[in-house]
């Protein structure tokens, strides 16, 4: 079982996090294996690139590593970490690297000399994420505890608490400004915080268990995946703007210019819907099983899907329908002839004049 899977800086490469104890990269454009990250020994739950796109860091079972992207090479194990590491992320200057670990505590380590720099401690459950600030100032933290956490990223001192939620929190994410963050819980909620002060600004009803939340690009709306339904809500008001599905959704990915959201669905089919209108785009047909996970890569060209059938997919996603033309135009430079039309089962109509003289 795939449990997480991110696009590269540049989008060129995958790397998958899996049950197996392993990591893997692939190449984006062939789905061709490039390396297997091997050495954990336990099941790999995340998996992140550093921003340049060199490094990846993983967290296990067992602990934290950091591998070198171009070789597939272990760098160096986070010794500390050593009770089931959930989540881990880079700094946005990748010198740092920040884990959350079961043993309810972050840990923030210099991303060169694999040097722990600080333990987070104040959480009394499992920490489940962790995320910089954009601007790499401050950290959060998501946990067991029914609460989310601010952290200063220098000295690890707790900035906040931010209470309200009454179950387990799964996700915290910050807008793209970094002044607002939106948490997800099984509290069947998702709630909107100020990220300077911790207090609580908007409560977003997600009518079941929140499995994520997350905020589009320009910050002016938030998309939720719960066992329900996806929704878009407007993050000033908390407002529903659209009710994307009501099919069970498990993870749900807006595109990187937030024209477009995919959803993740337990009946098998991810999903592309217009993030204005809420209409469905496009279906992701070729699972036999739940689809659990879906991703866009960067620049919002391509799709990465897993399921519970046990395959992986990448799909090609046109963002407009001049991309289409062009894509077409490449890998077709030339017309179809009227003997190819027919091998494809296009109209026979004949082909242009142009086309006919050069025969």
């Amino acid at each position: 079982m795939v449990y997480s899977a991110v696009f590269s800086p540049d989008g060129t490469r995958i790397v998958t996090a899996s049950q197996d104890k392993t990591a893997r990269l692939w190449d984006a454009a062939s789905g061709r294996s490039l390396a297997v990250l091997q050495g954990h020994t336990g099941s790999v739950i995340s998996a992140a690139f550093s921003p340049d796109g060199t490094r990846i860091v993983t967290a296990s079972q067992d602990n934290a590593r950091v591998w070198d992207t171009a070789s597939g090479r272990s760098l160096a194990v986070l010794q500390g970490d050593t009770n089931n590491v959930r989540s881990a992320a880079f700094s946005p200057d990748g010198t740092r690297i920040v884990t959350a670990s079961q043993d309810k505590t972050a840990r923030l380590w210099d991303a060169t000399s694999s040097r722990s720099l600080a333990v987070l401690r104040g959480h009394t459950g499992p920490v489940y994420s962790v995320r910089f600030s954009p601007d790499g100032s401050r950290i959060v933290t998501a946990s067991w505890d029914k609460t989310a956490r601010l952290w200063d990223a220098a000295s690890g001192r707790s900035l906040a608490v931010l209470h309200g939620h009454t179950g387990p929190v799964y996700s915290a994410i910050f807008s793209p400004d970094g002044s607002r963050i939106v948490t997800a819980s099984q509290d069947k909620t998702a709630r909107i915080w100020d990220a300077a002060s911790g207090r609580s600004l908007t409560l977003l009803l997600g009518g079941e268990r929140v499995n994520a939340a997350t905020f589009s690009p320009d910050g002016t709306r938030i998309v939720t995946a719960s066992d329900e339904a996806a929704g878009v809500w407007d993050a000033a008001s908390g407002r529903r703007l659209a009710l994307l599905t009501s099919w069970p959704c498990y993870a749900t990915f807006i595109s990187d210019n937030g024209t477009r959201i995919v959803t993740a669905s337990f009946d098998n089919i991810a999903r592309i819907w217009d993030a204005a209108s809420g209409h469905i785009l496009a279906q992701l047909q070729g699972h036999t099983g739940p689809v659990y996970l879906a991703v866009f890569s960067p620049d919002g060209t391509r799709i990465f899907t897993a399921s519970l059938d046990n395959t992986a997919r990448v799909w090609r996603a046109f963002p407009n329908t001049q991309y289409l033309i062009d894509y077409a135009r490449a890998i077709v430079p030339r017309q179809l002839t009227l003997e190819e039309r027919q091998r494809v089962f296009l109209d026979l109509a004949p082909p242009p004049l142009a086309l006919r003289k050069t025969r």
